[in-house]
């Protein structure tokens, strides 16, 4: 089976990324260049790394990360990867570990809407817990239910933009692609 190099969703430019190791070049390696067209002058990207996840954020030509504040969240590096989401209000990069352990990628990008009842949808998620602390001028501690404490990036939470596609032979819709558009303040 062969992927295909691009696809279209009403709304939404999806381009399969051939070769990740540029894209994870840049995000574990200092003063790699950012490979994919990110213009912003900041940067995202939430990264599962074994069973935490860690936050980081991209200004300056460096990466910043939740784990260099908390000792409990694994610091993103090739043998822990399993999944980073890099994303701006522009685009997002999602690059992935596939079966075979090796990585696979692509990107998304809005387009034009072909119609209004496909127009893409925005959720606001919150970030669960009560701020218990500073992580420096980028992140807070979070205290959970239970007594976890997770470190987040500051704010209330992001913003998923959904885009849907039509059945053709129900007439239903349906959530055909997510991406992470921006953090919420």
């Amino acid at each position: 089976m062969t992927t295909p190099t691009s696809r279209e969703i009403s709304g939404a430019n999806l381009v399969a990324i051939h070769d990740p190791s540029e894209c994870l070049r840049w995000l574990l390696e200092k003063g790699a260049d950012a490979p994919i067209g990110f213009s912003s002058p900041t940067v995202w990207a939430v990264v599962q790394c074994g069973d935490t996840l860690a936050w980081g954020q991209y200004g300056q030509a460096q990466w910043r990360w939740t784990s260099e504040l908390d000792s409990e969240v694994r610091a993103p590096a090739i043998a822990n990867l399993f999944e980073a989401r890099v994303f701006s209000r522009e685009r997002e990069a999602l690059i992935w570990r596939r079966d075979d352990g090796k990585f696979a990628g692509r990107t998304v990008t809005d387009a034009t809407i072909s119609d209004a009842l496909l127009a893409p949808i925005d959720e606001e998620w919150l970030f669960e817990g009560k701020v218990s602390g500073s992580q420096g001028d980028l992140f807070v501690s979070r205290k959970l239910l239970g007594g976890n404490v997770s470190v987040t990036p500051q704010g209330r939470g992001v913003c998923i933009r959904h885009y849907v596609e039509a059945d053709l032979n129900t007439g239903l819709l349906h959530i055909a692609l997510s991406r992470f558009l921006e953090l919420l303040r």
